[in-house]
């Protein structure tokens, strides 16, 4: 059919083509017997001869005229480049012979008789209009010869048409009838599909309604008859507004659902407080909108049950009550600490520097002939106010680590291991003759101040119970604990060690598992090493065995620059 169809255009394109050439022919002469008359009539005009005229000339018109014609032309052979030349050509022949005789119109007789006698004698226009002619002539024969060679496809395709005809009416039955088992089978998925769909509507646990255009139930799935304790029966067709003793009655709700209905505006997560089927308060979070183009009489609510959200969020609130009423109450004993704190700095230090005082004046009264007892009294006085008063410096610093601000920022480790340990060096007994062996140490984040303090309690333990060893031996590391994303730094000695029965008391204030005549401290060294790399999200423990050293651990978050 298409093959026959396209024989078909064929001749009808090669006759217009016929015609083509022909209506070209014509133009052209038109377009010179429209000069020539504009010649003649500016001769008869100056020499003021009169001419049977068939209309009012007018040469302005003529030139108009001659200048369409030339457009029709360009139109016409706009397809063929020779042609185009050609009338290129023929254009600017006629602009100077129309520009000649509008001269000879206003210019006196015999400059006028020399320039029309110029544009007769001068008529190069000819040869232009003969080989537009002959060019025709030429298009025309091959278009002859092509509508003939159409002409005979044509008959053999329509004779072979009847042939193709059939075989191709049998092949549209062969289709016709895949296409209809086609659309049996999408049929019956479309149902299947369908089926699904209403099945998965039905266990889904949202509440889902289809109300008509007035707002009254058209479909409910199980979730929404389960919610008001109503059956399917009771619900459809009847108006939302009267559904559950008017549950949904809110003048505002309804309102905003006829705009969805009407003006196909959407509704988003509007509040709603109800009571189901029960009688219990329900909140229920909206949201409608009306179906496409094809569905545009429907609209679907849905209705989010969020009481046991409300629920949560009032006890939440209830909660962040408690929880701002316990903030006072740690507030106020952290006035009442602070308060301690600024009595034990002044009010506990006068008595124990007037105890000392006294007892450095007592030792001068007797010291003509001092006693034995005497002697060890004024010993013991001394040594108990110097060690409460270091006990108090300690308390201080304890209280400070937990309550200061602290200001994180990255921390070069091994500079400040180094730093401690020159500090312990040059200051102390414990370490002299000392092997230190620290490895590479990362960079961390904390406060600075309180690091070091960690460090300075950690490395001068680890001195001074190594003491009484032959060769005492420091060996720090730090270990990168990908899984728990931090950081773990090690200090290890060979010191007296300790049972790991009492480990859980090593960290409290004012906990000692060594005699202060052995080894001299407070007992409060560990517990603010504690503190602080608690307040810096750590963790802190020890493992040792009696005159098998030391090994004392600590994390850092590891962050990641």
């Amino acid at each position: 059919m298409i093959l026959q169809l396209q024989a078909l255009r064929s001749p009808a394109a090669a006759q217009r083509e016929a015609a083509h050439s022909a209506e070209v022919q014509k133009l052209i002469l038109q377009l010179s017997r429209e000069l020539l008359i504009a010649e003649r009539h500016v001769y008869a005009d100056l020499v003021g001869a009169s001419l049977d005229r068939d209309r009012d000339f007018n040469f302005q018109q003529s030139a108009t005229d001659v200048q369409e014609m030339l457009q029709q032309l360009r139109v016409l052979t706009s397809d063929n480049a020779t042609q185009q030349a050609h009338v290129k050509q023929l254009g600017a022949i006629v602009a100077a012979r129309l520009s000649m005789l509008d001269r000879a119109r206003i210019s006196e007789l015999p400059v006028a008789r020399a320039l029309i006698s110029n544009s007769r004698t001068s008529r190069p226009q000819k040869n232009v209009i003969d080989k537009i002619v002959e060019e025709e002539e030429r298009l025309l024969g091959l278009r002859v010869v092509n509508f003939d060679e159409q002409t005979r496809r044509a008959e053999w395709l329509a004779m072979g048409g009847g042939l193709a005809q059939a075989s191709l009416l049998l092949l549209l039955l062969v289709l016709s009838e895949r296409s209809r088992l086609a659309n049996e089978r999408a049929a019956a998925r479309t149902d299947l599909e369908r089926g699904r769909a209403l099945d998965i509507v039905g266990t889904v646990p949202t509440p889902i309604a289809l109300l008509s255009r007035d707002l009254a139930l058209v479909q409910t799935n199980p979730a929404f008859r389960n919610l008001y304790r109503a059956g399917e029966k009771e619900l459809d067709g009847r108006p939302l507004a009267e559904v559950s003793d008017g549950a949904w009655s809110d003048p505002s709700l309804l309102q905003r659902l006829n705009d969805v209905a009407q003006l196909g505006r959407e509704l988003w997560d509007f509040g709603l407080s109800q009571t189901d089927g029960e009688g219990r308060e329900r909140h229920v979070l909206l949201n409608a909108r009306r179906l496409g183009p094809d569905q545009a009489d429907f609209v679907l609510l849905t209705a989010i049950d969020v009481t046991a959200v409300r629920r949560g969020e009032e006890q939440v609130r209830d909660l962040n009550q408690q929880l701002r009423g316990k903030i006072e109450q740690v507030s106020e004993v952290n006035r009442e600490l602070e308060a301690f704190s600024y009595s034990v700095s002044h009010d506990l230090r006068a008595p124990l520097r007037h105890i000392a005082a006294f007892a450095g004046k007592l030792g001068q009264e007797i010291a003509a002939a001092p006693g034995d007892k005497a002697a060890h009294y004024l010993r013991v006085i001394d040594e108990s106010s110097r060690r409460m008063s270091q006990l108090i410096d300690d308390l201080l610093v304890y209280s400070r680590l937990g309550r200061g601000a602290m200001r994180m920022l990255p921390i070069d480790m091994q500079s400040m291991v180094a730093e401690v340990r020159t500090m312990l060096s040059s200051s102390g007994s414990y370490g002299i003759g000392a092997t230190w062996d620290i490895g590479p140490l990362p960079v961390a984040e904390g406060d600075e101040n309180m690091l070091r303090q960690v460090w300075q309690n950690l490395l001068s333990n680890a001195l001074k119970y190594s003491s009484k060893a032959a060769q005492a031996r420091i060996v720090v590391r730090a270990e990168l604990d990908r899984n728990a994303h931090e950081w773990v730094f090690s200090i290890a000695d060979n010191g007296v060690g300790f049972d790991m029965a009492y480990v859980e008391k090593l960290f409290g204030v004012f906990q000692r598992l060594h005699k202060a005549s052995e080894f001299p401290g407070t007992g409060i060294g560990l517990a603010n090493v504690r503190r602080v790399v608690t307040r810096h999200h750590g963790r802190v423990w020890a493992e040792s065995a009696p005159g098998g050293g030391a090994n004392f651990c600590f994390t850092l978050p590891a962050v990641h620059r």
